[in-house]
């Protein structure tokens, strides 16, 4: 278990929780962190841009030796960690998150109102299995929801790189932004 429930307890009682399913490994948030290091500031003629700083390296990530938190030093994002290997979320989402399957059947008025929608899944997520997209996309139907699946992939994967990084992930990221740019252009047409 990554943290126990002694760890958690004192976010746990003020009365806000949280659920997962799975579990994740306890350093794989570590590249899901956004440092603003790793941006420098330009002057272009529209004014000041930020750029990926070249030879920029990520903070090395805690060793696997390396004790993560414990005590009062756990941090309140660890309970997604807790929720998720406690498979907590589906009882505490499922007021709130019906599914999809609503959008099965075809006269659906909210359907016929639904947006077309953009889903990007990595396939080796450990925390949203696939199958979550895959059943959305399905139940929405080709009409209104597109699926791009980055092949080797975990949860959030493309919070770790840069759009214009090199590699198939990236690809699939870059297709899905075409895909809603191409949805955004048919709608403004339509209103």
């Amino acid at each position: 278990m990554p943290f126990t429930k002694a760890q958690v307890q004192r976010y746990l009682d003020d009365g806000e929780g949280a659920v997962c399913a799975g579990e994740s490994g306890k350093n794989d948030a570590h590249e899901m962190i956004f440092h603003p290091d790793s941006l420098v500031l330009t002057a272009e003629s529209g004014g000041v841009v930020a750029k990926k700083k070249p030879g920029y390296l990520r903070p090395q990530a805690p060793s696997e030796n390396e004790e993560v938190g414990g005590g009062d030093d756990v941090p309140r994002g660890c309970l997604y960690d807790y929720f998720l290997y406690e498979n907590a979320f589906p009882a505490m989402l499922e007021s709130v998150d019906p599914g999809f399957e609503w959008a099965t059947d075809p006269q659906s008025p909210k359907l016929a109102k639904w947006p077309t929608t953009i889903l990007i899944h990595g396939d080796a997520d450990p925390d949203v299995d696939v199958d979550v997209s895959v059943r959305t996309a399905r139940s929405l139907g080709p009409e209104k929801a597109r699926l791009f699946l980055a092949e080797g992939q975990p949860h959030l994967f493309e919070g770790a790189h840069f759009l214009k990084d090199e590699g198939a992930a990236m690809d699939v990221v870059r297709s899905a932004i075409r895909a809603l740019d191409e949805a955004v252009a048919v709608a403004q047409a339509l209103s």
